[in-house]
């Protein structure tokens, strides 16, 4: 069965996370990316839907995440695969009533954001995906955390190269903006307008960020562990990384899931180390 095949993994990604022995971090993208150029791309992977995860818009460019509901992962490991499935069907259906709310309310076109982004920041896109190219699929993440708080971020998902040598990596910043469900689903123009400033400026740092990876200050960041409500809202969970650099508002967070710029209001450091890389 689907559904709970993909329980199983989740249980098993926050098993592993809880480990001393965490799966080795995203590494940064090869140089022959860059090389490349980009080139605008709409992947399968940010397409793909399930349990926790729903599109809030047409071009399934705003995606929204939530594991709330059912008794936790728990259930699923004390009642086996028909408590696993059953345990799923009730996060689905808090799921499916939170998109109802916010179906069709962020009027915002990440793709346009992300390219007004690259314009001020000098890169320049391809708007006719290329295989030759390193390709990225740029959208809104809204996840949610208690209480029905909404966090929003910027989100890149780039891709280079095909089959057994294709390179994936995620970036994403987490921007300045917290929303209760019932606010977001009722967003005025002028929120509206807010989010489209902040959003773009989220793709912006993004930008930069994917400018500065490199295999030479990979070998400069911290090993750290940390808990945060952006990755693990439900569960506050310790995790490992590598923490690339920080400033008075956000640390950068390398994991196994992807390079994160968490607002400091959403992460605690369990067990860290001063960066050794510049702060931006």
């Amino acid at each position: 069965m689907r559904t709970t095949s993909a329980l199983c993994s989740a249980i098993l990604v926050l098993l592993v996370a809880a480990c001393a022995s965490a799966p080795p971090v995203q590494a940064p993208p090869p140089k022959s990316a860059a090389a490349s150029g980009y080139a605008l791309s709409r992947s399968a992977a940010v397409a793909r839907t399930d349990h926790m995860t729903q599109h809030l818009d047409g071009e399934k460019s705003v995606v929204y995440h939530q594991d709330y509901g059912g008794g936790g992962v728990g259930v699923g490991l004390l009642l086996g695969p028909l408590g696993a499935a059953a345990n799923m069907s009730m996060i689905e259906g808090i799921t499916k009533r939170d998109v109802e709310q916010l179906q069709g309310k962020i009027n915002l076109k990440p793709r346009d954001l992300f390219l007004d982004a690259a314009l001020e920041k000098g890169l320049a896109v391809s708007t006719t995906d290329d295989p030759a190219k390193a390709r990225v699929t740029p959208y809104l993440y809204i996840s949610k955390t208690e209480g029905d708080m909404l966090l929003a971020s910027s989100a890149l998902l780039v891709e280079h190269g095909t089959g057994a040598g294709q390179w994936t990596g995620k970036y994403l910043y987490q921007l300045p903006v917290r929303y209760p469900l019932s606010q977001l689903a009722q967003i005025t123009p002028e929120q509206t307008e807010r989010l489209r400033v902040a959003a773009t400026e989220g793709f912006a740092m993004l930008i930069t960020r994917l400018g500065t990876e490199s295999e030479d200050r990979l070998g400069k960041e911290s090993p750290v562990k940390f808990k945060s409500d952006l990755l693990g809202p439900r569960f506050n969970f310790e995790m490992q990384g590598n923490l690339i650099s920080e400033d008075a508002d956000v640390a950068w967070i390398r994991t196994f899931g992807g390079v994160f710029g968490i607002r400091k209001s959403s992460i605690t450091f369990t067990d860290r180390q001063p960066a050794q890389s510049p702060a931006r």
